[in-house]
């Protein structure tokens, strides 16, 4: 028994220098070692979220691109089949589709790799935060993809990122809650701290008058008559949930500020203007002043305001994340990841559906048409020596192309009748027929409304048409263009430009 007790205890003691001194002089160079290496690896997770950033700013510019100036680009790349002839399908509102649709085939490929990523060290955190080159060949690949599906599978992807639009709102949401309560709280401390919280109420102030001004400018805009009912029951709710937050602020029981629900209610208010000031515009419910065409503020500030969004995506991410976690105690980790980035590209795939929504759709159609083609019995020449006496009328069978240059792409043909509904022969009444050959704007469209010749832009009411705009509603803004170099002398020879909102 004394032997193996002395040999237990020599081994004992032979075994208590290798568990001291080893700690000592490897262990603490080895966890100093992967911590730098952790926060270099984080560094890079971090600045990540800047190139996705502009990675997503590229794509929504190119969208842009493609709406407004595809068609001279596509048109020589003819071999393409599923963009028709002249690249019809691959411009417009199908080539904002189609750009959409490849960064939502880059950004689900990114969130399938990624996703379920915890540590920093495992191989889809380097693929998240590096090899940018096979990256960008990826993006690139997924864009000319997107050109090669048939028109009827982009329609049903553009009806598809409905969803995806309203998901980013949600998201959003949360987002702006996240962000209130931390401006909230960093601006208004609780009394026990007995700092000052006049610039929190001065804040507060403000969002309040802006929303209550808000309030009342979207009644004079778009709830002046009482056939504008949708307009004003959205207006009159978001007014009672503005009081209503107010009032559960100031409650005894609750007595957090009026900081936070004064934000809130001047991000409501944008909410509901950003809606309503989607409707056509008309003189019932819609008193903005359009007739020169000078309503580029508006688009101006939703460009900012999505610009805004995508910085709070890029920089918010980590917060938005802990947000949908149930356990709210976990505890980081130094070699956890500093961000989900399974939500992070989430969160991009829904942005860009959102941004989708957001880019105007719409129909720009130009017509070269003669004024006085027929008269009708011998009505004598109006005041203004035309021949637009009143009950003149011209028969139409014009060209639409789809810009003003000579040898611009035709779209197809409008089809009706102008006729002389004023005494001086200044406006006519127009009731005509978009035909549309083909392409992305297939079928026809029905026009009725007053044109008057001498102002720079009229209002005709979209009256339906056939195909899959049988059901069309909408307004079209009509401006008259006289081509440079061009010489009349057989009548009031001019271009008609006519942008067509539509919903169908």
């Amino acid at each position: 028994m004394e032997r193996h007790a002395q040999s237990v205890e020599a081994r004992a003691v032979d075994m208590r220098p290798s568990n001291s001194e080893v700690p000592q002089e490897q262990v603490p160079g080895q966890l100093e070692g992967k911590s730098t290496d952790y926060k270099q690896e984080k560094r890079k997770s971090l600045r990540a979220r800047f190139i996705y950033g502009i990675i997503f700013l590229i794509i929504n510019l190119k969208a842009w691109f493609f709406r407004d100036y595809g068609q001279k680009v596509l048109a020589q790349f003819s071999y393409i089949k599923a963009c028709g002839p002249e690249g019809q399908d691959c411009c417009h509102t199908l080539g904002v589709l189609r750009v959409s649709l490849g960064c939502f085939i880059f950004f689900c490929v990114m969130l399938v790799t990624t996703i379920k990523t915890r540590k920093l060290y495992e191989a889809r955190s380097t693929w998240h935060s590096g090899w940018w080159s096979l990256k960008f060949f990826l993006l690139i690949v997924s864009m000319a993809v997107s050109f090669f599906f048939p028109s009827k599978y982009i329609q049903i992807y553009g009806e598809v990122a409905r969803i995806g639009a309203g998901i980013f709102l949600v998201l959003q949401l949360v987002s702006v809650i996240e962000f209130i309560t931390w401006w909230n709280n960093y601006w208004m401390p609780d009394k026990e701290m007995k700092e000052s919280c006049s610039l929190g109420l001065f804040t507060s102030k403000i969002f309040y008058v802006a929303s209550v001004c808000g309030i009342g400018l979207m009644y004079f805009f778009y709830g002046r008559s009482l056939k504008c009912s949708l307009n004003i029951y959205f207006i009159t709710w978001t007014a009672i949930l503005l009081t209503v937050m107010m009032a559960i602020s100031l409650h005894s029981k609750v007595n957090r500020g009026l900081l936070s629900s004064g934000i809130m209610a001047s991000y409501l208010v944008f909410l509901c203007w950003s809606a309503i000031r989607s409707e056509p515009v008309n003189d019932q419910c819609n008193k903005q002043n359009q007739a020169d065409g000078n309503s580029d503020w508006t688009t101006i500030l939703s460009f900012l305001i999505a610009i805004c969004a995508i910085v709070m995506a890029t920089f918010s991410t980590g917060i938005d994340s802990q947000s949908f976690q149930f356990r709210k105690d976990k505890v980081q980790q130094e070699d956890d990841i500093p961000y989900d980035y399974g939500f992070f590209h989430l969160k991009l795939i829904a942005l860009m559906h959102k941004a989708l929504t957001s880019i105007p759709s719409y129909l720009s159609l130009y017509i070269p048409s003669s004024l006085v083609t027929l008269t009708q019995g011998s009505n004598p020449a109006g005041p203004d020596g035309l021949g637009l006496g009143f009950g003149t009328i011209t028969v139409i069978d014009d060209v639409l192309t789809s810009s003003p240059e000579l040898g611009s792409q035709q779209l197809g043909k409008a089809q009706g009748v102008y006729i002389a509904s004023s005494a001086d022969g200044s406006t006519q009444m127009m009731a005509f027929s978009a035909i549309f050959e083909g392409g992305e704007f297939g079928d026809s469209l029905n026009f009725y409304g007053i044109y008057k010749i001498e102002s720079a832009m009229s209002h005709l009411s979209v009256t339906g048409g056939t195909g899959k705009y049988k059901n069309a509603v909408g307004i079209a803004e009509v401006r008259g263009l006289i081509p440079s170099g061009q010489r009349t002398t057989d009548g009031a020879e001019t271009l008609l430009r006519i942008i067509v909102h539509l919903k169908y």
